[in-house]
């Protein structure tokens, strides 16, 4: 289970019977939970990964919801990615769906867009 985001946020994004296909290397459609909770863990450090140095402090706490989005789409991306299989016209719109992610990501740090600041704590940064 993550900090950002859960199993049920990955399955609104991508439906119950993709993420258990997806997460399932075995080829049963039956959901591996321990498989999952990897991809969230990946997502969420990616994420991290990106604000670090930023305005923001990370980890995010309390977690504003377009980060809970962005944590869901990429846990799902990472499944489809390396569920083995590969069909072009899919893996084009998963690729869309993790540059939309990333593209997010840049406004928020570059100022076009905000996050819900009144709740998110700012690392200090120097005023010139």
């Amino acid at each position: 289970m993550g900090t950002y985001c859960d199993l049920s946020d990955v399955q609104d994004q991508f439906g119950t019977a993709n993420v258990a296909a997806w997460s399932d290397l075995s080829a049963n459609d039956t959901l591996d939970t321990d498989r999952v909770d990897r991809a969230i863990a990946r997502a969420e450090a990616r994420i991290d990964d990106r604000f670090r140095g930023s305005k923001w402090t990370v980890p995010f706490a309390p977690v504003p919801s377009a980060v809970q989005s962005w944590a869901a789409v990429l846990a799902g991306v990472f499944l489809y990615r390396h569920r083995g299989i590969r069909d072009t016209d899919v893996e084009e719109r998963i690729a869309a769906l993790e540059e939309a992610v990333f593209a997010e990501m840049n406004e928020v740090l570059s100022g076009v867009a905000t996050l819900d600041a009144d709740t998110i704590p700012r690392a200090p940064f120097a005023v010139a």
